[in-house]
């Protein structure tokens, strides 16, 4: 797993993605995850994915090779907004997924408001809005409501992009 902190000209851009709660669906198989439907994507949201690439993409790409694999380009599913309300995501080893938080989905009441660009999300490691954690396969991605949380921080809201990878042999270090 690698975990990029948020800068703040990332951070503004994350902030302005957003959707309404009322366009989500939910997976069939996982009553535990919403998802946008594709045709429902924020332009906002592809131009974040677009920022990701320009800012992040050297230092991704150096993660992967030091880890033995390369990531396919292009995208190979996404991008997507999920809203994981408690559960897993993890995924098969041959795959990394972007992983960007943003604010949660407006409800109707809601609308109106301003969204909140620095709520907090509690992995192992807390994390805000605009922080990035790309994970590797097999890796896994939980959130958890105990009971007892704020009702803000029900849930996890995500902007992801599915990569496959291949493996690579290890760069030999020149010894002379």
């Amino acid at each position: 797993m690698l975990i990029l902190r948020r800068d703040a000209a990332f951070e503004r851009s994350t902030g302005q993605v957003s959707c309404d709660l009322e366009d989500l669906t939910r997976e069939r198989e996982r009553q535990d995850l919403m998802k946008l439907p594709v045709g429902l994507m924020p332009e906002s949201a592809f131009c974040l994915l677009t920022l990701f690439y320009k800012t992040y993409n050297e230092k991704v790409n150096d993660w992967a090779r030091q880890r033995s694999f390369n990531i396919k380009k292009p995208v190979y599913l996404g991008p997507q907004i999920l809203l994981l309300q408690s559960g897993d995501v993890q995924l098969q080893d041959d795959r990394i997924s972007v992983v960007i938080f943003i604010p949660r989905p407006k409800s109707t009441q809601d609308k109106e408001g301003t969204v909140v660009a620095d709520e907090e999300i509690t992995m192992r490691t807390k994390s805000l809005v605009g922080d990035i954690v790309i994970l590797e396969g097999g890796e896994r991605l939980s959130w958890r409501d105990n009971g007892g949380l704020p009702e803000r921080n029900k849930d996890v809201c995500m902007l992801c992009a599915l990569h496959q990878t291949n493996k690579v042999a290890p760069e030999k270090k020149d010894t002379n």
